[in-house]
């Protein structure tokens, strides 16, 4: 997946004001206009509550009441043939008040973007350390290689938000036996992202709209 920080996309509206941005133009940079503080805060929380699903759920309640919408989910079903339905989330959209101001709809985005605050890179070393004691490394490597692997997957995961790094790495500690790819860490990370990745596009899309209106 393709991903813009934050700054280049702030630098892309300025030339056009009528851009929206798709949920492939969201990473945890956007947390960028975060201060240190609210970064903390937010690592500490994500930790605290150690649920992705229970952070999903009371994101999508806050967003709800500080824009004083609903938040309308788009989902597409598959059912495969012998398989468990696959759900898609489509797109998210805010539904029931159009009246929803500029203001309200900012703080909805700084909590959004708080859920997608990552590890620090040196936490996540420390982890995956941990998490190299526990399973079969190649037969060919050395410490040195290890070492390299941890840092190689530590800037990687850096990249996605804190509690869903940590249950993928805890996933992993149960079910491999042997050091996992990058590819196997990812696929515990990345289709529960997309709640959040679809609020915040939708929420930075209707800021584009409202301040287009003011101007």
């Amino acid at each position: 997946m393709t991903m813009k920080q934050l700054s280049s996309l702030t630098t892309t509206l300025q030339k056009g004001q009528g851009l929206k941005i798709s949920v492939g133009d969201i990473d945890t940079g956007v947390t960028t206009d975060l201060s240190g503080t609210q970064k903390a805060k937010a690592v500490a929380r994500l930790m605290e509550v150690n649920n992705p699903r229970t952070i999903d759920t009371n994101l999508v309640s806050s967003v709800e009441s500080l824009t004083k919408s609903k938040v309308n989910k788009d989902v597409r079903v598959r059912y495969p043939i012998d398989k468990d339905p696959v759900f898609n989330l489509q797109s998210i959209n805010l539904v029931g008040n159009n009246n929803v101001s500029l203001e309200e709809v900012e703080r909805a985005i700084e909590v959004v973007s708080m859920s997608l605050v990552a590890l620090p890179t040196d936490e996540l070393k420390q982890r995956l350390t941990v998490l190299a004691t526990l399973l079969i490394k190649p037969s060919q490597e050395s410490a040195q290689d290890v070492g390299i692997r941890i840092k190689s997957l530590a800037t990687e995961l850096s990249k996605f938000p804190a509690d869903l790094v940590v249950y993928a790495i805890e996933q992993v500690k149960k079910t491999h036996k042997f050091w996992p790819s990058f590819a196997e860490f990812y696929q515990h990370i990345s289709w529960r992202m997309e709640t959040r990745q679809h609020l915040y596009t939708c929420l930075y899309n209707k800021r584009l709209e409202l301040t287009a209106i003011t101007q």
